[in-house]
């Protein structure tokens, strides 16, 4: 269910400190599958995002099940029947560095009865999420991961028809606990001089 995906999400935590990002290709799909490669699994067919291969129904497209790509004009359908296609880019990272991955999914409108289905998303052979996808409405997942230096994101779907989409895939710094406690005392330090300018 949806409801645990979410609660695997909550150790996410939002700042104010500017995020780096570590340059993932197309993470919005806006340049359709560049940047992103297609592994056909335990697919009989070529996951290469062509409907007519088949069970391998895997690739960027702009209609969005007819509500839309998260942002922009295209997102990427993914699933197939009886396998489990999946994309995985490889993104550089700095050794030890937290970053947050995040990524929008939902079950496509076109194919609300798809459902049960598999979403998978993995950080190297780590797995953040294997479960079921039972909204129709993007929803957003976000994952605290270390970088390695060279790191590999992996997205894979079972559902009929292409009927998961993924959209606005980003990996992005997170501040390291010293940065935070700086910003902490900064922040409590100018509270004595508000009051101080008040009380004149």
């Amino acid at each position: 269910m949806m409801r645990g995906f979410w609660i695997l999400l909550a150790g996410a935590t939002l700042t104010s400190v500017p995020a780096l990002s570590a340059q993932v290709v197309n993470g919005g799909f806006e340049s359709g599958d560049a940047g992103w490669t297609f592994n056909t699994n335990d697919c009989s067919a070529t996951a290469d995002g062509v409907a007519s291969d088949g069970p391998a129904f895997t690739g960027a497209n702009g209609v969005g099940g007819g509500s839309g790509p998260h942002s922009g004009a295209t997102d990427m359908w993914m699933g197939a029947v009886g396998c489990t296609p999946s994309i995985s880019q490889t993104v550089s990272t700095i050794s030890g560095q937290g970053y947050e991955l995040s990524l929008w999914a939902k079950v496509t409108s076109a194919y609300p009865t798809n459902i049960p289905n598999v979403f998978t998303v993995m950080f190297n052979s780590t797995t953040l999420f294997s479960g079921q996808l039972t909204n129709l409405a993007w929803e957003n997942g976000v994952f605290n991961v270390t970088g390695t230096g060279t790191d590999v994101i992996t997205i894979a779907a079972n559902n009929a028809n292409g009927a998961t989409e993924v959209d606005d895939v980003s990996l992005t710094t997170t501040p390291e606990p010293s940065s935070m406690a700086l910003l902490g005392t900064g922040l409590f330090g100018l509270i004595p001089m508000v009051r101080r300018r008040t009380r004149k």
